[in-house]
């Protein structure tokens, strides 16, 4: 049932938004980290969720941009325990992936403009800060470019729920 999906899809998200952000204001190294990965893990279902729904529409370009986007948050993910310097390379791949993926969702008609200016706001400001990292600046997750893009990110995750949990089922004969 669409509904369920969708519902499921915004819990998921939901989760991510918010535990992501809960985590940053413990310093406590462990409780981060447990916040910071079980965000991870509801983001990427949520992603994964959209993007298989998209599919079913025939809507390609969307579904690849949120698998795109759901690849990023696994890398992030699976490398939030890692030392500094891996944690780092695998975080400036993960922003690419994110660009990548914004694009495609953000580009594509489906979602409100505010949600896919702001989408695009911080897919720019996400491969910037994979820039400087390639280029040899270094980052990671806590500076404040990144951490802009993740407000920006936020905004735009509130946006696809919102839009979910307003969609009406398509009736089909099946």
């Amino acid at each position: 049932m669409k509904t369920q999906s969708n519902l499921i899809a915004s819990i998921g998200l939901g989760i991510g938004v918010i535990l992501g952000m809960s985590g940053l204001a413990f310093t406590a190294p462990t409780t981060q980290l447990c916040l910071f990965v079980i965000s991870g893990i509801g983001f990427t279902t949520g992603l994964a969720l959209l993007a298989f729904k998209f599919s079913k529409e025939k809507q390609e370009i969307l579904a690849t941009g949120f698998l795109l986007f759901a690849i990023g948050e696994a890398i992030s993910t699976l490398n939030a325990a890692a030392d500094e310097k891996t944690a780092n390379a695998a975080f400036a791949g993960c922003m690419l992936f994110y660009f990548v993926g914004y694009l495609f969702i953000c580009l594509t008609p489906k979602f409100p403009l505010w949600t896919r200016i702001s989408g695009m706001a911080s897919a720019l400001i996400f491969v910037v800060a994979a820039s400087r990292f390639y280029l040899g600046y270094g980052i990671n997750s806590a500076d404040t470019l990144p951490g802009i893009g993740y407000g920006l990110l936020t905004l735009t995750i509130v946006g696809w729920i919102v839009y979910l949990l307003r969609e009406r089922p398509i009736l089909t004969s099946e």
